[in-house]
């Protein structure tokens, strides 16, 4: 590799490893090289490393669960104050109270920014941007409290919609910065598509407004405000198609206007738009994540030259050992050995610089010892178990594990689906059990005991417990038991008898392996989802302070608009009162059904007509931050699938697990004790180490073509700098020449040019 060139003594100057005395040079050279590790994997600039023992200590304070929570929790307190504050409050608290609760939470976020600004130095701490905006938010919050508090009367409070972005600033939610910032990285081509939207809705909203404005009886075109309002509703397709068939019965030809604006507007613009926000997202994507891994790289080799000295050394055990006490406290001795065991692949007994670059793929394996014998969970490989027993132990063993088996199970599920259909058809009880259909249901729970006891007495506690959807199995059949023991008419359990079919999805590989593809992106759509509940938040502030106590029940009337008296009259379907903005919870809820777009012209209608105007814009914002978001959500859940497509024919190629990282290792007791052994061929130990696969792995694989030319084109820059990092201008010019260097070679592919 051609890491190995590089593999060259380096130590910062003024690095607090080289400051001390020679007897506290060793530990602390161990506890800077963790902390160069930890930098790699939080991304943290390597200009903020701690230079002295008392910026370490500094750095600690910062770099705990404590800290970590707390500065998750006050934000989170604080944005939970909305259920509180008047003018929309749900529990009504005496005036001023909550403002006091805010100024203290005010007070511990800066107590966490003077820790903060002790490690970083307090230049340092505001040359970030996002430490900046930070600050001018808490001010203008702090601002806003006290003249609540002091005037003793509710104003306008805009600025605590803003309350969200204090999250961004969390270690636990570095993906919810991530994910923003490529929003923020990608939103010049997401405002041209914008723009030329909305130009194609200007333009087809006054050729609208010019056909049908003359048209008896026409509602909706007779001004172009209402025209424009109209078409950017049909653009959703709500009021489709309602809009057109006045102007269908009066001129049928009109109907081709409507089915050539959503023809372009629907199925060709927002396509589009799909298409150049996944093409921009996912170059982004793939530059961030060239980033992240030259940074880690780049970590990974200050700490390797930090505690390696000589050129082209090599790192012993013992080195590798105490390194891990600092950055991996929690790991025991046979876990450590196992990390350092599957890095040294050539079987030396210490690790190479090239062998090192791997470590953060392993260091978070959980080590399973399996036992000899016993590499299957198999309890009748046992030499104490009877012949007669283990005799049929594999028997039961190889029918619970043959096709037909699962076959058989399939067809017992689908009878039982069809045994809950014809029962959901028959009966008028849906949460009670008839007479008739409780010995069927016996029939089908006695089955999956029995399933359960099979696969438990041929696959081993082990093998049982490994799978999944074992698990599953167990759970259901075992609530399924305990309310059918405790009362024949429990209706509590009877939603879990559907739930059994959920094991369909376990028949089929494809199926299963779509689920665990769900399971793999879960952390990155728990960002999106993060994300999406902070703009919620934003919108509910802004509509609560405008919006709350307008709407109530029957507020409308046939004088005043008999078209909103069908759905505010609070008698039967017209119950729309209820989605208001009346408190943060309903506020929530009427921004989902806003997002869902079904009838949502009808609640902005309605606000319109009582606030104003004006009104709409703030529907109108909300639909277009929402259809960005989704779209990039969109985008990144396709990106996230072609990434696992490819890991998964790789997987299927190597009999691998698409959803786990799996590595065997086998010690002696050599390795165990780190001494000699008398013959170290006996007392063989087999460890197996498992973690889940994540992103990042995905994106290996992603991009395995491409991260040779960007390792060679980073060690060019680091070679011609004298450094083992670079700066970020450095890597903003790095990361553009490589661009350029792909585009042109996808421009002329040939390889001799």
């Amino acid at each position: 590799m051609a890491a190995s060139n590089l593999e060259s003594s380096y130590v910062e100057e003024g690095s607090f490893a080289t400051n001390l005395n020679e007897s506290k040079e060793a530990t602390n050279v161990y506890q800077e090289a963790a902390v160069y590790l930890e930098e790699g994997i939080d991304n943290d600039k390597f200009d903020t490393h701690p230079k002295t023992q008392e910026q370490y200590k500094a750095f600690r304070r910062c770099h705990n669960h404590v800290y970590y929570i707390t500065e998750v929790l006050t934000p989170f307190c604080l944005m939970l104050l909305a259920l509180v504050e008047e003018p929309a409050a749900i529990m009504g608290l005496p005036f001023g109270i909550y403002g006091i609760f805010e100024v203290l939470f005010m007070g511990v976020l800066i107590t966490l920014m003077v820790i903060r600004g002790k490690w970083l130095g307090w230049k340092k701490l505001f040359r970030q941007r996002r430490t900046i905006v930070k600050t001018v938010l808490i001010i203008g919050l702090l601002i806003d409290a006290f003249v609540e508090m002091g005037t003793s009367a509710h104003h306008y409070r805009y600025l605590r919609a803003l309350r969200p972005l204090l999250l961004f600033d969390a270690y636990y939610l570095a993906g919810l910065r991530r994910i923003t910032r490529d929003i923020f990285y990608s939103l010049i081509p997401i405002l041209d598509m914008l723009i030329l939207v909305m130009f194609f809705l200007l333009i087809f909203s006054l050729f609208g407004f010019l056909l049908f404005s003359n048209i008896e009886g026409d509602q909706y075109f007779q001004t172009f405000k209402s025209s424009f309002v109209q078409m950017f509703v049909l653009l959703t397709t709500s009021n489709h198609p309602d809009v057109m068939t006045v102007e269908y019965d009066v001129k049928p030809w009109s109907a081709l206007f409507f089915d050539i604006f959503l023809l372009i507007g629907l199925y060709l613009l927002l396509n589009l738009f799909l298409a150049v926000v996944y093409s921009t997202f996912g170059d982004h994507e793939k530059n961030k994540f060239m980033k992240l891994y030259l940074h880690k790289r780049a970590a990974l080799m200050k700490a390797f030259n930090l505690i390696v000295k000589e050129k082209n050394g090599v790192m012993k055990y013992n080195q590798f050992k105490e390194l891990m006490k600092y950055f991996k406290p929690r790991m025991n001795h046979v876990e450590i050995v196992c990390c350092c065991k599957v890095l040294d692949q050539d079987g030396t007994g210490s690790i190479q610089l090239s062998q090192f670059l791997d470590l953060f793929l392993f260091c978070d394996m959980r080590w399973v010892h399996m036992k000899k014998g016993r590499e299957h969970g198999r309890w009748y490989d046992m030499p104490r178990c009877p012949v007669v027993l283990s005799k049929c132990g594999k028997v039961v063993g190889r029918v619970v594990e043959h096709k037909y088996f699962h076959f058989l199970v399939g067809f017992v599920l689908l009878l039982n689906l069809a045994a809950l259909i014809f029962e959901a058809s028959y009966t008028t009880d849906p949460t009670g059990q008839s007479a008739r259909f409780d010995s069927v249901d016996d029939l089908f729970l006695a089955l999956y005991c029995l399933e359960l006891v099979l696969k438990m007495f041929g696959l081993g506690p082990q093998g049982y417990f490994r799978d999944v959807w074992n698990w599953f199995d167990m759970v259901i059949v075992i609530v399924s038991l305990v309310g059918q023991i405790a009362d024949d008419n429990l209706t509590s359990f009877v939603f879990l008898r559907p739930l059994r079919l959920i094991r369909l999805f376990a028949l089929r590989k494809r199926y299963r392996d779509v689920l665990f593809t769900l399971w793999v992106v879960m952390p990155r759509m728990s960002h999106m989802l993060m994300l999406l509940a902070n703009i919620y938040y934003f919108f509910a502030i802004i509509g609560m302070e405008v919006f709350a106590n307008r709407i109530t029940k029957g507020i409308f009337n046939n004088e005043t608009d008999s078209y909103l008296t069908t759905y505010y009259n609070g008698e039967k379907t017209g119950r729309y009162h209820d989605i208001n903005f009346n408190n943060i919870l309903r506020s929530y809820q009427t921004l989902f059904v806003l997002t869902v777009v079904n009838n949502w012209f009808i609640i902005m209608d309605a606000y319109a007509l009582v606030c104003g105007e004006l009104a709409r814009a703030y529907f109108m914002i909300f639909y277009l931050v929402i259809l960005v978001i989704v779209t990039i959500v969109v985008s990144f859940v396709l990106d996230a699938f072609l990434s696992i497509d490819s890991e998964q024919k790789q997987a299927d190629e190597s009999q691998k697990s698409v959803t786990s990282k799996k590595y065997n290792v086998t010690l002696n007791t050599e390795d165990l004790l780190r001494s000699p052994s008398s013959n170290p061929e006996d007392n063989l130990f087999t460890y197996v180490g498992k973690r889940r696969r994540t992103k990042d792995d995905l994106s290996l694989t992603l991009y395995k073509d491409d991260i040779p030319r960007w390792i060679e084109d980073y060690e060019a820059v680091i070679k011609s700098s004298g450094t083992v990092s670079i700066s970020m201008s450095q890597m903003k010019r790095l990361s553009t020449a490589i661009k350029g260097e792909e585009e042109r070679v996808g421009k002329n592919p040939d390889p001799d040019t």
